[in-house]
């Protein structure tokens, strides 16, 4: 494990399986301490020190604890976020299947170090203090990236089937991009309720980026709902949602308005997204131009000033609900022996 976080170049692939491998044996310990307590005795006190790989790296500082469970704890989150690594790589990569399996599987480990492996130590320990804690060592962080990587699978999903040569299903596409941003919303509220005092040591980036996601997604639901809405004839509202998907698309003008956060100037940390956004609001804009001249020359139908309730979609689809199981297996005690000291 040590090998692999120090070399000079690290793969989410090696730090995924270095944390695989070594879990068992600190669980191992971990189990033979718990029933041979008197003989686990060191000749100095042991401390375990890990920096937090999620923290603002301003704020980030070496948290040291004495506890094994601490050790098992975060080799589980760097499994946990070496899995989501790996996700966003294949992404990157253009192999979406493989993508979404990896952020399913790491949706699986926060979800089983936020509702199971923090919630046994820290009702065993009264000593623990979350605030002394990297924050990915905490429930409410846990529980907030549960949500966030099934929204990301769920993305996943949707590439994949917008990569295939066939014609998607615009509908079901609409739901399922507004089911992200739903979940994106539901990721940031728990960070909020659970995580209050977690946020303030993250990259306050990761939240722009977030909310850029959500709105990003939801205009994206409302492209597709117009997409669909033109296939079935009903031109004069296909324009209007779609008129509503490029509004959604402008860059808002405070953190309180509605629109993306910006990432066009030198200054916004999401610059790097500048390229790509200006080639979708280009399609979106070249679409809308194109009906707005079909429906004025052929069609003639009524667009709505205002977009009927019932041609909205009032809730997202959330296809992927539950993330893959994930537990650390039971370990059968190493014996312990007392060595004496004269």
């Amino acid at each position: 494990m040590a090998e692999s976080l120090s070399k000079s170049t690290i793969s989410y692939e090696s730090v995924t399986n270095a944390s695989k491998a070594y879990i068992p044996q600190i669980n191992q310990v971990l189990a033979a301490c718990k029933v041979q307590p008197d003989a686990a005795r060191l000749d100095e006190r042991l401390h375990f020190e890990w920096k937090s790989g999620v923290e603002t790296s301003k704020l980030a500082t070496t948290f040291k604890s004495e506890a094994l469970m601490y050790e098992l704890v975060m080799t589980v989150a760097c499994e946990a976020l070496g899995t989501a690594g790996m996700g966003c790589d294949s992404s990157v990569a253009g192999e979406f299947t493989s993508a979404g399996k990896h952020f399913k599987g790491a949706a699986g480990i926060w979800q089983y170090l936020g509702q199971d492996l923090l919630p046994k130590w820290i009702s065993r320990g009264s000593s623990v203090d979350q605030k002394e804690l990297p924050v990915e060592a905490t429930p409410g962080v846990a529980d907030a990236l549960t949500i966030l990587y099934l929204a990301c699978a769920q993305q996943m999903m949707v590439s994949t089937a917008l990569a295939k040569n066939s014609k998607p299903s615009y509908s079901l596409m609409a739901k399922l991009t507004l089911g992200i941003a739903e979940q994106i919303d539901d990721a940031v509220k728990l960070f909020h309720t659970k995580a209050g005092e977690q946020m303030q040591r993250i990259d306050a980036t990761f939240f722009t980026l977030l909310a850029f996601q959500a709105q990003y997604q939801r205009a994206l639901s409302s492209y597709f709902l117009a997409r669909a809405a033109w296939d079935e004839r009903e031109y004069g509202v296909a324009i209007a949602l779609l008129h509503e998907a490029t509004v959604a698309l402008r860059t808002r003008d405070s953190s309180t308005r509605n629109g993306l956060p910006d990432v066009e100037s030198k200054a916004s940390p999401l610059r790097v997204l500048g390229k790509d956004l200006t080639v979708v609001r280009i399609h979106m804009n070249t679409v809308l131009q194109s009906w707005e001249k079909d429906n004025s020359t052929v069609y003639f139908d009524k667009v709505p000033q205002k977009i009927p309730q019932n041609k909205k979609l009032q809730n997202g689809m959330k296809m992927i609900k539950e993330p893959d199981l994930y537990s650390v297996a039971d370990a059968e005690a190493m014996p312990l022996s007392m060595v004496q000291l004269w």
